[in-house]
Formats: C-alpha cells, structure tokens, sequence
C-alpha cells in the first residue's frame, strides 16, 4: 500500500513539472480526484484495520486481566503487535481530523 501512495505522489510530481509545448495546453491535472482516490482506496480502509485490531487488542487485554495465563499474555502480545502495525500504516496520512492532535 505504501508502495501505491509513493506512485501516486511520484507522478503527481512528474507531472507537475512535465514541460508543455508551446502548440498545446498544459495538462490538468485533477487534485481533488487524487485525494478523493487516497480516502476512499488507502485512508478509510486502512483506519478501519486499525478501528478493528484496536477493538482485539482491548479484548485481549480485558481477557488477560480477567484470568491472566501465559496463552491470555500472549494473545495480548500478538493482538498489541497487530495494533500497532494498523496504526503504522496510516500514521504518516494526515487527513481532516486526524491532523488535529
């Protein structure tokens, strides 16, 4: 997935300073579908991976504090790994309110 938000803004960049000639217009280039794009295919999905491991981690912690056994601790563990993982993945994409805090 980082590797699609790293094309997508490469060729933003290209294009951008793509020369035009002096016989045709410059290119248009559409920003608002780019970022349209980027909500819809990269930022909702991937907050709702981490809305979901965040729900299993606080599962796991509950059930680890209700009977602590080494299986419960390691659950916990795993789950707090995937957390942490989801938020990682969307940490650097600073949309709306998300850029607040």
């Amino acid at each position: 997935m980082i590797q699609r938000i790293c094309a997508l803004l490469a060729a933003t960049v290209f294009l951008s300073f793509a020369p035009a000639s002096a016989a045709e217009a410059p290119p248009t280039f559409d920003h608002t579908a780019v970022a349209r794009a980027t909500i819809d295919n990269v930022l909702r999905p991937k907050t709702r991976e981490l809305a979901a491991s965040a729900r299993e981690l606080s599962e796991k912690v509950s059930a680890t504090c209700e009977r602590p056994t080494r299986r419960s601790l390691e659950a916990a563990r795993r789950a707090y790994k995937e957390a942490a993982l989801a938020y990682a993945r969307i940490e650097m994409l600073r949309f709306g309110p998300t850029r607040e805090g």
